[in-house]
């Protein structure tokens, strides 16, 4: 590949005069060419950083609301059982009791 690159630059070696003005319209369109690739690659790069950033964004986001929706179902949970075990301790025994003390008044 180096000495293709070397032939297209610089032409075949022990070559006439007329390679040597190819060699420098051939150079000026190599450093074009460079510089085109190297402004593609460029560009490449910042679209590939774009892309992995939004991609980081978007999962952090996702993160986000799953930790949130289990927080949420957490919470609703705990709430749940403390209002159960509420009743069951409290509000059943007053009533079990207050049943009691009707049964014995009559």
């Amino acid at each position: 590949m180096l000495h293709c690159t070397f032939i297209w630059q610089f032409g075949w070696p022990n070559s006439s005069s007329s390679s040597s003005s190819n060699s420098s319209s051939s150079s000026s369109s190599n450093s074009s060419s460079s510089s085109s690739s190297s402004h593609v690659r460029g560009t490449l790069v910042v679209g590939v950083v774009v892309v992995v950033s939004v991609v980081v964004v978007v999962a952090f986001i996702v993160v986000a609301v799953i930790v949130v929706a289990v927080v949420v179902v957490v919470i609703v949970v705990v709430v749940v059982v403390v209002v159960v075990v509420v009743v069951v301790v409290v509000v059943v025994p007053a009533e079990a009791v207050v049943v009691v003390m009707v049964v014995i008044a009559y």
